[in-house]
């Protein structure tokens, strides 16, 4: 295997493991949703997997061909916006991050297993004291915010929505989060687990944690039968590749040229 597919895989293989030690672990519950990339503060980061069940838990991953070098904003930001982090380490790293983790973040390591690495656990996750229900808001929908949390409200500017949000009581806040996040997450992770059922997961496995397949209409209507939420421009991604015709002649002709 050359270098540059060494690298390719490294981190959706560790994913995999990392989802097949939750399974045996018993975290992935009938009620949880499990969702891969979330995005967390608006885009400034992406934790590498998230368990939504009564509670956030933000894992990421750090493999042998990662560095550690933003690994401190990325657990900051992850404990404001979950309730439990935990990170995923290949074994080299383990004593420079022990070195710098806050207490409360849980700490896995990655044994490196070729095609199949183990994951194997050195400290358990405990409740952040940085969460904050008004920084997770930034998961939501300015839309989804009004509905689920402040129907009364009349702007709809996200800032001034947010700034007349926070005096509301933070438990209803955060709580309306975590339903919002399990709601759009549970379809695919229904399916997920489904697929997955007394076999192996496979890192092809992994594009079934996509809400949106865009070549597989069907798997769109099973996501809305779960409640996901749907995307405004869901009709823009069921007719990717079919908007235009060929190419007429003339123009492939200028083409050519």
């Amino acid at each position: 295997m050359s270098a540059a597919v060494g690298r390719r895989l490294a981190e959706p293989r560790a994913k995999v493991a990392l989802i097949e030690y939750l399974r045996r672990s018993g975290v992935l519950a009938k009620t949880c949703a499990l969702t891969s990339e979330l995005i967390v503060n608006k885009q400034a980061s992406r934790a590498d997997l998230a368990v939504i069940s009564d509670t956030v838990h933000c894992y990421e991953i750090k493999t042998e061909r990662d560095t550690l070098v933003r690994l401190d904003k990325q657990i900051e930001s992850y404990s404001m916006h979950a309730d439990y982090v935990s990170v995923l380490l290949a074994s080299r790293h383990i004593d420079a991050a022990m070195a710098r983790l806050p207490d409360h973040v849980g700490i896995l390591e990655l044994i490196d297993g070729g095609d199949a690495p183990r994951v194997t656990k050195i400290r358990e996750a405990s409740a952040s004291q940085n969460t904050d229900p008004i920084a997770m808001l930034s998961y939501l929908p300015v839309t989804e915010i009004l509905e689920r949390i402040a129907p009364n409200i009349k702007v709809r500017r996200r800032q001034q929505v947010v700034a007349l949000v926070a005096s509301l009581d933070q438990e209803l806040i955060k709580n309306s989060v975590i339903n919002f996040l399990r709601d759009r997450y549970r379809g695919t992770t229904v399916e997920f687990l489904r697929a997955t059922r007394r076999r192996s997961i496979s890192i092809s496995d992994l594009q079934r944690l996509r809400i949106w397949r865009t070549s597989e209409r069907a798997s769109l209507s099973q996501c809305a039968e779960h409640s996901i939420v749907v995307n405004n421009d869901v009709e823009t991604y069921l007719h990717v590749g079919q908007s235009f015709g060929p190419v007429p002649n003339d123009i492939q002709a200028l083409l050519a040229c």
